[in-house]
């Protein structure tokens, strides 16, 4: 079992002005995780329209 808290994860401002985080890639864990996908977390602002 893999377990993440996402207060430990690094936020970054991407193109749309979404807060991204991407907490699981299968290429950077220490664990073969036998996945082809990642996860992440965005934080999306109010809509201006």
């Amino acid at each position: 079992m893999l377990i993440k808290d996402l207060k430990n994860c690094k936020y970054s401002k991407v193109l749309d002005d979404t807060v991204l985080c991407e907490f699981l890639h299968p290429d950077r864990e220490d664990c073969d995780l036998k996945i082809g996908f990642s996860m992440a977390h965005a934080v999306l602002g109010a809509s201006k329209s």
